[in-house]
């Protein structure tokens, strides 16, 4: 009876080990995968990162794009309104000229 349930306890002892063993495994796995899974979502992550920077490179410089456009606009303008005042001032002068004669 005592080599009986030395026997049944060796054989619930080696069951323990086999389940730690299988838990160890099953843990190691599941730390494969979860590594794997941080190693893809940093991977996305840097490439959303770079896609970004890209986008703020591309509309920083259509901002300065129209900056310069807006620039060379109202340069235009001053000008055209330069001209504008001096014809103003030519046809005025005309005006003049013909209500003395």
């Amino acid at each position: 009876a005592v080599v009986s349930t030395q026997s049944t306890g060796i054989n619930v002892f080696r069951e323990l080990l086999n389940t730690v063993a299988d838990e160890r495994q099953r843990f190691a796995d599941e730390r494969t995968v979860f590594t794997q899974q941080i190693k893809v979502a940093d991977l996305n992550a840097e490439q959303r990162c770079t896609e970004m920077q890209n986008q703020i490179f591309e509309l920083s410089n259509k901002l300065n794009l129209e900056t310069i456009r807006k620039d060379e606009l109202v340069k235009n303008g001053e000008e055209s309104s330069k001209e504008l005042t001096k014809l103003k001032a030519k046809l005025d002068e005309f005006v003049a000229e013909k209500s003395v004669l």
